[in-house]
């Protein structure tokens, strides 16, 4: 497995754990949502 997908993985994993919602954690991040969804799946 890619570096890559494992970092898109705990991102997903941290936030979920945290309750945050993709969009929030966008906001928060200065990222558009779009660019976490891709991230977390990729």
């Amino acid at each position: 497995m890619a570096e890559n997908d494992l970092i898109g993985e705990r991102i997903k994993r941290v936030r979920e754990s945290r309750k945050i919602s993709v969009e929030d954690l966008a906001e928060r991040a200065g990222l558009n949502p779009d660019l976490v969804r891709g991230l977390e799946t990729n």
